[in-house]
């Protein structure tokens, strides 16, 4: 804004992509793109920072990302009028192909990065037919007490530890689902799904929340990224502490291949052993296996 300001410049911002807010430290990208998503034969276009490549993506790997709008369809033909909350939203891209896939969840679309909240909101306004029943929160959703500061880049938003003052750091309030819920008036028994995409850290939420995910037993889709053996071991508890709410599992690299399928007491094993060759797998010289690594798995 200063830079701006020296050249004798002008700032104009969107009334309604306005935030109100103290933190500072928030860098708003220049040159926007705009990305043509497809799903079961309809498509949409989305405005995206420049370094979002998720349609690039999923050209190159046509399983990319179809899996998850079909379940988000089932679920809402079974469970009518339900409600589906999106963690770690971006700008809107999942739950874009959800509608297009014909889903007709009531969707809150939980975003950590103000960056990604306000092109959220762009897209929303600018493709309401799609994003109807569509509710935002901007909110860190994580262990209570955990730094709520995040990195901006390439498209999405990891999580740090450290507090630093840099263009591309952000935070946001600490919420819970159960929060979230609240705030948005779900009643009891109307969550149906919940999808986590959190860049690591989606066991950890599952964890701290998994007393209000059992009272609720929606039909959970989280990113398994592991970094660490420690990280494999908490998701073994967590799939052992899960298995009575939910009885089954299905995992998918992220090719979108279905790798694992069955009974959540058979196959728990199978997918942290999985969760763990992806892991030595990210770390080999590409060279090694070809052009299809296997980075992480989405577990169902």
């Amino acid at each position: 804004n200063r830079d701006v300001a020296r050249g004798g410049r002008g700032i104009y911002i969107l009334p309604w992509m306005t935030v109100s807010t103290p933190r500072a430290g928030f860098r708003v990208p220049d040159h926007p793109r705009t990305s043509t998503h497809e799903q079961s034969g309809r498509s949409c276009e989305l405005t995206a920072p420049p370094d979002h490549r998720i349609d690039s993506f999923r050209k190159a790997n046509p399983l990319y990302d179809r899996r998850l709008p079909v379940l988000a369809r089932l679920t809402g033909d079974a469970a009518p009028q339900s409600v589906a909350i999106d963690v770690g939203a971006n700008v809107g891209d999942t739950i874009a192909l959800c509608r297009l896939e014909g889903s007709a969840l009531r969707f809150i679309a939980v975003e950590a990065s103000l960056q990604y909240v306000k092109y959220l909101a762009f897209n929303r306004r600018r493709a309401s037919e799609l994003f109807g029943e569509v509710e935002l929160a901007w909110n860190f959703v994580g262990r209570p007490g955990a730094s709520t500061t995040l990195v901006v880049v390439d498209g999405t938003g990891g999580r740090v530890e450290a507090q630093a003052e840099a263009l591309n750091f952000e935070s946001a309030a600490h919420a819970t689902l159960e929060d979230i819920g609240r705030t948005h008036g779900v009643e009891t028994g109307r969550l149906s799904l919940v999808k986590l995409d959190t860049d690591g850290f989606d066991y950890e939420i599952l964890s701290n929340e998994l007393d209000f995910l059992k009272d609720a037993a929606p039909i959970l889709w989280a990113e398994a990224e592991t970094w660490s053996a420690g990280d494999e071991a908490a998701w073994r508890r967590l799939l052992v502490e899960a298995t009575d709410t939910w009885p089954y599992l299905i995992a998918f690299d992220n090719q979108g291949f279905a790798m694992v399928a069955g009974e959540t007491a058979e196959k728990r094993q199978t997918v942290v052993d999985m969760m763990s060759y992806a892991r030595r797998h990210r770390a080999m010289p590409k060279a090694t296996f070809g052009p299809r690594p296997i980075y992480y798995l989405d577990v169902a």
